[in-house]
């Protein structure tokens, strides 16, 4: 299933250290609007078919979004797949209450390296009020006081991935570098991320924003994915070696 990834905002205060936030700021245009603002999602989502997920995660925290609930309330109202990757980090009891009950999967939380006492009350709370969801922790670093006071005595199931590198956008992090024909073992070319300025980007991992694959203001959906950059892309996945960031990613897979 194809997805889209929504940015809601540029400039994460969480400054976890697999997001390279640096470089976000960095790449993004410095003219671009740094907020997705509610009537303009509403226009977006017009232009992108039923038939694509709609995920609320990207680059940065959604609820740093004081309109990302509505946001969401008004996506499943357009009967489209919803999920949603969050830190809790911009939540408050009104939010909480507003997410029980909505169908919202995958509905994942994510261990935060800051912020942990907001963190540790908004999961608790979405836990107490019956929220559906589940945690996740990236990495394999320190166990911290968040999971041992919250995540080791829930009885919520914890998600660990692997310690990720951003495909080479993380200098501190060993990375891949994969020869010959590969593939993405998770099909993310068909998994893209919007930003609050309207760009598709061809993937989360893609900090620098290096792969642009237009503007939804400006191309339609359904021709990102038939377009001279994306199929350059597939072709330099087919090639024996090149510097295509898919490569140094942890998904990439030999053909």
């Amino acid at each position: 299933m194809k997805c889209l990834e929504i940015t809601t905002n540029i400039g994460c205060i969480n400054n976890c250290v697999y997001c390279p936030q640096d470089k976000l700021l960095s790449a993004y245009p410095q003219d671009g609007k740094r907020v997705l603002e509610l009537a303009n999602y509403k226009d977006i989502l017009k232009r992108i078919p039923k038939h694509v997920k709609i995920h609320f995660s990207g680059f940065s925290e959604p609820f740093l979004n004081l309109s990302c609930l509505s946001m969401i309330q008004h996506t499943l109202k357009t009967g489209r797949q919803v999920g949603l990757y969050t830190t809790t980090i911009g939540m408050n009891e009104h939010t909480i209450n507003q997410l029980l009950g909505l169908e919202i999967k995958p509905f994942m939380v994510h261990l935060v390296d800051r912020n942990l006492e907001e963190c540790a009350k908004n999961a608790r709370m979405m836990e107490e009020v019956g929220v559906e969801f589940e945690y996740i922790k990236v990495g394999n670093y320190p166990e911290s006081s968040l999971e041992q006071r919250l995540y080791m005595r829930t009885t919520r199931k914890i998600n660990y991935q692997i310690e990720i590198g951003r495909a080479g956008n993380l200098e501190w992090h060993g990375e891949n570098d994969i020869k010959g024909p590969i593939r993405c073992r998770d099909n993310r070319q068909f998994q893209n991320v919007l930003l609050p300025n309207g760009d598709i980007i061809l993937c989360c991992q893609d900090y620098s924003l290096e792969y642009k694959l237009g503007n939804i203001y400006h191309d339609k959906y359904s021709d990102l994915h038939k377009g001279r950059k994306f199929l350059d892309i597939l072709a330099q996945m087919r090639e024996r070696d090149n510097d295509l960031i898919c490569r140094k990613c942890f998904r990439a897979v030999p053909v």
